[in-house]
């Protein structure tokens, strides 16, 4: 076979499975459409009453509050967040320049530690008089 033949058997096959793709699909449409009609009701009747689904599902089944997860903020509370990091500035003093990082990843810093010395360029640290 020459690919042309081959690419019209491979498009040949595939129109094949999407007839059988789209012949599936209406039947399903068919079996879910009582469902489908019934969520289209349920999120209409939360909308007008302004709840959530999760709280009619709660009011219908309480038991079902250990499978459901809460977004309240209450619930969000207990999450332990980071402190969010403070911005430190380092003043080389042989040319003037400065650096102001949060984190130690930062290149020039990191050429500084190595042309310098770690402890040499932690002196540099500016300490300022408002976050003390």
């Amino acid at each position: 076979m020459t690919t042309t033949q081959s690419k019209v058997a491979e498009l040949r096959t595939l129109e094949a499975n999407l007839a059988a793709l789209q012949a599936r699909a209406q039947e399903l449409s068919a079996e879910c459409a009582p469902t489908l009609e019934l969520i289209e009701k349920i999120n209409k009747a939360c909308e007008e009453r302004q709840i959530s689904r999760r709280d009619l599902a709660l009011g219908l089944c309480p038991e079902l509050a250990q499978y459901i997860p809460s977004t309240s903020a209450a619930a969000n509370a207990g999450v332990k967040k980071r402190r969010a990091r403070s911005v430190k500035t380092y003043v080389n003093p042989h040319d003037g320049s400065i650096v102001e990082t949060k984190g130690g990843n930062n290149k020039v810093l990191k050429a500084w530690k190595t042309q310098y010395g770690s402890d040499t360029v932690e002196s540099w640290l500016k300490v300022d008089s408002a976050a003390a």
